[in-house]
């Protein structure tokens, strides 16, 4: 892109945005990132913050051990309420539901 923009090959962002096959929103970006701080900007990689557990520790044990009895849990909705009841968590229904059914194996 650089490269085209000096030689003179393109003269607008929408030849850029045709020649890279990307959005002309893209390339202003492009632009943008390299304007402000040159090529280390441009090509600065962004990594998304860690993802710290919802549930952890004694809480998780505590949790499989009650799956793994045979009366457990009637739903995800109770485990939800479980959770927020006995340990005081503040934690989305769905966000149970991820980590119970695909995290812990299991189908209440």
């Amino acid at each position: 892109m650089l490269y085209w923009l000096k030689s003179g090959q393109v003269k607008s962002r929408q030849e850029l945005a045709h020649r890279l096959a990307r959005n002309e929103s893209t390339i202003y970006r492009w632009l943008k990132k390299y304007q402000q701080g040159g090529l280390t900007r441009l090509l600065e990689v962004k990594v998304a913050p860690e993802i710290k557990p919802k549930i952890k520790g004694k809480v998780l044990e505590q949790l499989q051990e009650k799956l793994s009895q045979p009366k457990g849990f009637k739903s995800y909705r109770g485990i939800h309420s479980w959770l927020t009841q006995l340990f005081g968590l503040e934690i989305g229904y769905l966000t149970v539901h991820r980590i119970v059914r695909y995290q812990l194996k299991s189908q209440t």
